[in-house]
């Protein structure tokens, strides 16, 4: 059952430490481990704009999962009286609802929790009876209570396993339940079908589904005239090795964001990548705490939801188990505009622009920053501080020119985010001296100097008086 392969990673009861997790495009995060009080495996799945975080925990691998809900610190355990073999949390909206699954005997329920009042709910379309019963698994829940998960059916009720079963999305609106199926998946067997994890306001949904060759790949559903379907591959993941391996789509939050996780190979051992997508691009998202366990065994981080702040919860494995955590991205330090400094002139005459500005800024909190590479014929105003939301301004002027000969003149200016390092960025500075006119003549450069001519040949008349007191005239030709 596809919608059951997260939950199995978290069972896992040996582990042998091979080495420590290497991110191929490592961002800027500050991560917190999330442990249960006594638990050996805590999974954080979903988190809303007010950091709260819902997930589930075992304390031993064979025991029973046990949802949970952190907030400001503070673990509470979420006990469903219709659960008699606890819940598993697996997300939260902005109104404190919860949704999850729980297992009771006759098979697996979804459930919303609204102010601590639980309500079961099963997609109508599930058929399965062998060997859980009905299946139907919540995942994701927005701000308009919409609910997206999968349901299973199978097309021989009686006779129905795990080999026959396949996995079907599902949007949950009121009561009214409508199949969300990627067109791409296919529906044939175990870990077949279509999952659908997250959900944001404006109604697209994440998930992901497999290919003929059981190859995860990651899907983007945006509503409207009929819905239409984008695959999402990681750039880095590697497929075609059957079941596991691939893109997984988790979650999705009201920029568009979408975090999950995909998988690389090293020899004979599955290696997890956490990312987040935003604006087309990829960015690996790995708990720097996460350890390489060795074939056959979870390895790396996983990434399950995301608020609309950019916070992404998830898990990472280590030698001790499995552990939640926290991820917040770190303020980068904004210099703009992203031009360069570039001036020119003439000696002895006035050189344009004189000054250059940049604001500064980070996009959340404080983060400290310094300015190096500043060349001798520029000033900067100051080169470190504290940057915020509210810019400040560096000005860069010209100086000491009156020492340079002609030529041209570069550096590049570097602006470090001495806090966190995100946001680093450097300008290139170019300075222009022209030589003037009488450059050549300067400095012994009077041997290479040919006076200018002139094309016209002028006739010069000289008078004088001779001894004899007669006038002489004479005219001579200059060249």
């Amino acid at each position: 059952m596809l919608s059951q392969f997260k939950s199995i990673l978290g069972l896992i009861a040996t582990f042998v430490v091979f080495g420590i997790v290497s991110p191929a495009h490592p961002a800027s995060y500050r991560f917190t481990t999330l442990d249960y009080p006594g638990a050996s495996y805590t999974i954080a799945s979903g988190i809303n704009n007010s950091g709260q975080i819902v997930g589930y925990f075992h304390h031993v691998p064979s025991s029973p999962a046990s949802g949970f809900l952190y907030n400001g610190g503070n673990y509470t355990t979420l006990i469903d009286p219709s659960a008699p073999y606890g819940v598993v949390a697996a997300g939260i909206n902005n109104a404190g609802q919860i949704v999850g699954y729980y297992y009771d005997g006759d098979g697996f329920h979804s459930f919303l929790n609204s102010g601590g009042n639980y309500t079961a709910f099963n997609d109508p379309l599930t058929n399965t009876t062998v060997p859980y019963g009905g299946v139907t698994y919540a995942h994701g829940i927005n701000n308009l209570s919409q609910v997206v998960g999968s349901y299973e059916t199978t097309s021989t009720p009686a006779l129905d396993s795990n080999a026959n079963n396949v996995s079907h999305g599902f949007l949950r609106s009121g009561s009214t339940y409508t199949t969300i199926d990627d067109p791409l998946a296919v529906f044939q067997g175990a870990d077949e079908g279509t999952v659908a994890t997250g959900i944001n306001d404006a109604g697209q949904i994440v998930g992901y589904y497999p290919d003929a060759t059981n190859n995860f790949h990651a899907f983007l559903y945006t509503p409207g005239n009929g819905g239409s379907f984008i695959t999402l591959d990681d750039p880095d993941a590697i497929g075609g090795r059957g079941a596991g391996f691939g893109t997984v789509a988790t979650g999705i939050n009201n920029a568009g964001q979408i975090v999950g996780y995909y998988t690389v190979s090293l020899p004979g051992t599955l290696v997890y990548h956490g990312f987040v997508y935003s604006g087309g691009s990829y960015t690996t998202v790995d708990d720097p705490q996460a350890t390489i366990l060795g074939p056959d065994f979870p390895n790396g981080t996983l990434a399950y939801g995301i608020n609309d702040a950019g916070q992404i919860v998830g898990s990472y494995f280590d030698a001790n188990g499995q552990h939640g955590f926290l991820a917040v991205q770190q303020p980068p330090l904004q210099v703009l505009p992203a031009t360069n400094i570039a001036a020119s002139g003439t000696l002895g005459e006035l050189f344009s622009p004189t000054s250059f500005n940049y604001q500064l800024t980070s996009t959340s909190g404080s983060v400290n920053y310094s300015i190096s590479g500043i060349p001798s014929w520029l000033n900067a105003s100051f080169t470190s501080g504290t940057a915020t939301p509210s810019p400040v301004t560096v000005t860069f002027s010209l100086i000491n020119l009156g020492r340079l000969r002609p030529g041209t003149y570069t550096a590049t200016i570097a602006f470090a985010n001495t806090s966190t390092g995100n946001g680093n960025t450097t300008r290139t500075a170019t300075l222009t001296v022209n030589p003037d006119a009488k450059a050549d003549c300067k400095d012994g450069g009077w041997r290479n100097f040919t006076p200018p001519q002139d094309p016209l040949r002028t006739k010069v008349n000289v008078s004088a008086i001779s001894r004899t007191g007669a006038t002489v005239s004479r005219t001579s030709a200059n060249s």
